[in-house]
């Protein structure tokens, strides 16, 4: 039933940040199925809480990176982080209000704003280190 994988595109060729982009995904994933098998609220919001810590985790590892190799974008780069965390946080604890179930939406606008934070932001930080940005 798995809905939200990586995908190829998405390597940075860097194993460990590429192994950490791969456990994003499956965790968005895992919540996904425990939505769609309607485990309950316990089960659903402690996949979320986990996705909202391993995700911090590493934004917090790739800024920490992007400092030390004096990356020129890292405000910005901090701030996409920012508003994402927000939002996740903002979901999670409405969620666990009970104001909100975890949605499709929600999940597909995770992976959607996932792949596209690879993609563009996190690859301008990859052509930076190899000397292509």
């Amino acid at each position: 039933m798995s809905r939200y994988l990586w995908r190829d595109e998405y390597a940075m060729g860097d194993a460990e940040v590429d192994a950490q982009h791969r456990k994003l995904f499956a965790l968005l994933d895992q919540l996904y199925e425990a939505v769609c098998v309607g485990e309950g609220q316990d089960a659903v919001g402690g996949v979320l809480e986990e996705l909202l810590a391993y995700t911090r985790e590493h934004f917090h590892q790739e800024e920490v990176v992007m400092r030390e190799i004096q990356y020129p974008g890292l405000e910005q780069h901090q701030r996409e982080h920012e508003k994402l965390m927000a939002e996740v946080r903002h979901q999670l604890e409405t969620f666990r209000r009970g104001e909100r179930i975890v949605s499709i939406e929600l999940l597909e606008f995770m992976n959607n704003w996932l792949g596209n934070h690879i993609l563009k932001s996190d690859r301008l930080v990859s052509d930076f280190i190899s000397g292509r940005g």
